[in-house]
């Protein structure tokens, strides 16, 4: 196992190795220590499986940024921004209806919209 021929010359943090040391410690600040301040070298390895989401996730993410800019893109991206502000107008008056408080809002007249954002907007 590598874990077995890397702890011959150096001092290794293994997780499922060192998981009784953690334990009835401070959690989260003793899983940073041997990142932050007990290493001079931090090796992380991936599966095959978990490079592959890596690399997926990565790649639809550029698409989804390069479609942003065209027509299609930034119709979607209004649409979007459209279903937000329903949103919080139906939580708005939701909050309200409780009578515990008052919030106002506006809700921009769809004509100014469309001449703010060069008539693409929904």
């Amino acid at each position: 196992m590598l874990y077995d021929k890397l702890r011959v010359g150096f001092d290794v943090f293994f997780f499922p190795g060192n998981q009784e040391a953690l334990a009835g410690t401070e959690g989260l600040e003793s899983m940073r220590a041997p990142f932050r301040r007990e290493s001079r070298l931090n090796v992380v390895l991936l599966t095959p499986a978990k490079k592959a989401g890596l690399n997926r996730a990565e790649e639809d993410y550029r698409r989804a940024k390069a479609s942003m800019s065209s027509a299609d893109g930034m119709a979607k991206v209004f649409s979007n921004v459209k279903e937000l502000f329903q949103e919080i107008r139906r939580l708005c008056d939701e909050v309200n209806a409780g009578g515990n408080a008052d919030i106002e809002y506006r809700v921009p007249h769809p004509e100014r919209s469309r001449r703010i954002c060069g008539g693409s907007c929904v």
